[in-house]
């Protein structure tokens, strides 16, 4: 009986198993993002939303617009709102988002609709 009393006794103490506080990572520095919208037909507004701010947005947008942003942006990549507008006689229209990261990589990503769409696409 004395061989488990050590063994009973650890099992009894009151230990906290409470999570540890993760560590927070640092917000990434805010870094040049290069972008390239192409619309099939030409909406009446675009915008892009980032975290639940505006960060970019242009009424009558050509049918290619070109830009770059300084946004804070893990090297996992992330997530982007964009919010477009097209006219309501227009037909199934197409806008293909091309993103060059920090790293250099492009992603393209497409986003389908008529009238009003709002989609999250995720930049990997």
């Amino acid at each position: 009986m004395l061989l488990l009393a050590p063994l009973l006794w650890r099992m009894t103490q009151v230990e906290s198993h409470a999570p540890k506080a993760a560590k927070k990572k640092p917000p990434s520095a805010a870094q040049e993002i290069q972008f390239v919208l192409t619309f099939t037909t030409s909406p009446k507004r675009v915008g892009i939303v980032y975290l639940g701010q505006a960060v970019w947005s242009k009424d009558a947008p050509e049918s290619q617009e070109e830009f770059s942003l300084k946004l804070p942006w893990p090297r996992e990549g992330g997530e982007l709102k964009f919010k477009v507008e097209w006219t309501d006689e227009a037909p199934l229209s197409v806008m293909r988002v091309e993103l060059t990261d920090p790293a250099d990589n492009k992603i393209e990503r497409s986003l389908w609709g008529r009238g009003s769409v709002e989609r999250v696409l995720n930049f990997p």
